[in-house]
């Protein structure tokens, strides 16, 4: 899988590839799909593609797929220009100061997202129009709401809903393993036991 890097200084294009870095070993790398916009950088352990953005300078750069980690390239950036690099893995990528802004940021996307799936998934269990497109993994795990649902109308309430989706994540993988859409009496049980554990929480 690829990887990209962002410099903590954005870089000229043209500067990359003006000859300065051979002095460290590191040269342009003719490839395939080397055109005006990507070009790409090779030292002695590894290849760094260079892309150029709209406003002449570089702050995108990406490690190929299953490429080895080109060091000396990244060292020979660093040493000529005076910047530090960080993958997407680091919250220094997105903009963010600390891990636990990013953290924060993506627990907030990942609730927003599962807050338009659930209204679709209790929308597809009370037959109401939804969003849930068939054939997918949310379709799939919509029948199974579906069928818990009628069992029990109490598992569409909306203090209900984390049992409910830990109770379908696990179905749902149990169907992948025995092919067959199955809800059982235990299924059902757990998912009362969920809820009452959360009933059990303090409230704020």
């Amino acid at each position: 899988m690829s990887t990209r890097y962002k410099p903590l200084i954005s870089i000229r294009f043209e500067k990359i590839f003006d000859a300065r870095l051979q002095q460290y070993g590191v040269y342009e790398q003719i490839q395939p799909d080397t055109s005006d916009s990507t070009r790409y950088l090779a030292g002695p352990d590894g290849v760094l593609a260079v892309f150029l953005d709209q406003n002449g300078v570089s702050s995108t750069f990406v490690r190929p797929s299953f490429g080895p980690m080109p060091w000396s390239t990244f060292d020979a950036l660093n040493r000529e220009y005076g910047t530090e690099f960080f993958s997407e893995h680091d919250h220094r990528f997105w903009g963010f100061d600390t891990a636990e802004e990013w953290d924060q940021f993506q627990n907030e996307i990942t609730r927003g997202e599962n807050d338009d799936f659930y209204i679709d998934l209790i929308r597809y269990a009370r037959g109401e129009p939804n969003g849930l497109i068939p054939g997918t993994i949310g379709f799939k795990k919509a029948e199974i709401a579906k069928t818990l649902v009628e069992g029990d109308p109490s598992f569409a309430e909306p203090e209900a809903r984390e049992a409910l989706l830990e109770a379908l994540n696990a179905i749902y993988q149990r169907t992948i393993e025995t092919a067959a859409v199955e809800v059982t009496t235990e299924d059902r049980a757990k998912v009362e036991l969920l809820m009452a554990r959360t009933d059990d929480l303090p409230q704020a």
